[in-house]
């Protein structure tokens, strides 16, 4: 996503936009190095919704204060998947049959302290329900587990479902949104299933150190603006499963708000602060 972006705004601002990987702590480190960089517009970075968590798991004391927002880019939903012939056809079978079968159900996730797991601990809050938590290895390992029926369903993105739901091998029973995802269109969305506090996203957005000057800040905003409404951008989630969502700065620092709140309630319940 970074690429797409930084091409299009090169185009339009007519200057290099390089692209400077910064790997490690779930994005961690490269929100680190932004927050460090010199606040004069010459370094942005992408900021992900795992960062909104990361405090409250204790691995780095950041948070969506650190920083300052230039706006949203796309996000993807969470979904409940299992196989195309499971006994649950229905995202309310499947919450019956959990009420009454408490922690038998084995749910599939990516990892520890992935967000497909605290999607899946969301997941149980919300409906009430209790399932026996199975991390695998990212979205791809919790894919190929219940591909292998090594788990009963998966908590996991709907994009990153959606080769195997087209094919059939999958089957979606609920899109944790509360508007439909382009991914599975066709899919139920948690608040039309009585569940309107189902909500869970991945978002990756764009963001610049804090002290930016206004005139550059509100410079660089339109052109982060420019580059998402840019019709190669839609392609370039359209082609991706992914829903392109643009926010305004204060609409995603709200957001961002919003979801540290969120999971770190989740995070405290569930045990899972280092």
């Amino acid at each position: 996503m970074a690429r797409t972006i930084a091409n299009i705004m090169e185009n339009s601002m007519g200057v290099p936009v390089v692209v400077d990987n910064k790997t490690g702590g779930t994005g961690s480190v490269c929100w680190q190095t932004l927050i460090n960089s010199k606040a004069d517009g010459y370094t942005i970075s992408t900021v992900v919704s795992e960062l909104m968590y990361i405090s409250a798991l204790g691995y780095a004391d950041i948070g969506p204060d650190d920083g300052e927002f230039l706006g949203l880019c796309q996000s993807w939903s969470g979904s409940l998947v299992v196989p195309s012939d499971s006994q649950w056809q229905t995202f309310e079978e499947f919450v019956k049959y959990c009420k009454e079968n408490p922690g038998e159900v084995s749910v599939g996730d990516g990892g520890t302290d992935n967000i497909w797991q605290l999607t899946a601990y969301t997941m149980e809050k919300e409906t009430g329900i209790t399932v026996n938590h199975v991390p695998f290895d990212g979205a791809a390992g919790e894919m190929t587990a219940l591909l292998g029926g090594h788990c009963d369903a998966i908590v996991v993105g709907a994009s990153e479902a959606k080769s195997n739901i087209d094919s059939g091998a999958l089957k979606c029973l609920c899109v944790f949104n509360d508007r439909p995802s382009s991914a599975v269109p066709d899919a139920p969305i948690a608040p039309d299933l009585g569940y309107p506090d189902l909500i869970c996203n991945v978002w990756v957005g764009i963001g610049c150190p804090k002290g930016v000057p206004d005139d550059i800040r509100g410079y660089l905003v339109e052109r982060v603006r420019a580059a998402v409404e840019s019709e190669e951008f839609r392609g370039y989630t359209k082609t991706r499963g992914t829903d392109w969502n643009y926010l305004e700065p204060d609409e995603l620092y709200e957001l961002a708000i919003s979801d540290s709140t969120k999971y770190a309630a989740i995070i405290e319940e569930a045990g899972l602060a280092q």
